[in-house]
């Protein structure tokens, strides 16, 4: 087998392919900031330190997943003792920047460029509240419409009990996704 090797390697070099050793670690100290964690390999192997999250920090476009303390990642090793993440057995968070727009997604939401405008609506339950709305306009019309008005000025002696509560934002939003 050891000649096999030794002609794939004198392949790989004459292609120009570069060797890129793969190490399993622990990870640890992980910086949403600077997107960037350090390894324990799992081999007991020298702790690896700066692991780059993402090819360049402050990219227009991108998508960089921020693993969770602790997590098994898979890191690349571009030298001797600079790696990258290829992937991460539990991540905390999932960026995603194209220009000017970016999605953030944990366990708990789902928030788009920064989540200032709240939450999304929830259609069916804002349909119905419309209905509600449709319905008691719709009774208001027929009872206005059957009781004559006095001539003295007088108002109506009317008695009307909407069945539609006060509009809030939170019948409607969607906390999970905000844009």
């Amino acid at each position: 087998m050891g000649k096999e090797r030794e002609i794939a390697d004198c392949i790989k070099a004459l292609a120009g392919v570069p060797d890129v050793p793969y190490i399993y670690c622990i990870a640890k100290n992980v910086s949403e900031t600077d997107f960037t964690c350090d390894g324990e390999p799992v081999m007991g192997d020298a702790k690896i330190t700066g692991i780059k999250l993402v090819a360049k920090v402050g990219e227009n476009n991108s998508v960089v997943v921020i693993p969770e303390a602790d997590s098994l990642i898979l890191v690349a090793m571009t030298s001797k003792t600079d790696g990258f993440m290829v992937q991460c057995d539990k991540a905390k968070k999932l960026l995603v920047k194209v220009g000017n727009s970016t999605i953030e997604i944990t366990s708990d939401e789902i928030k788009m460029n920064g989540g200032d405008n709240k939450g999304l609506v929830e259609v069916d339950k804002m349909v119905s509240w419309m209905q509600k709305v449709h319905t008691d306009l719709t009774t208001l019309q027929t009872i206005l419409l059957s009781h004559p008005v006095a001539g003295s000025g007088a108002p109506l002696a009317l008695t009307f009990t909407p069945q539609t509560p006060t509009p809030e934002a939170t019948n409607f939003e969607n906390t999970k996704v905000k844009h």
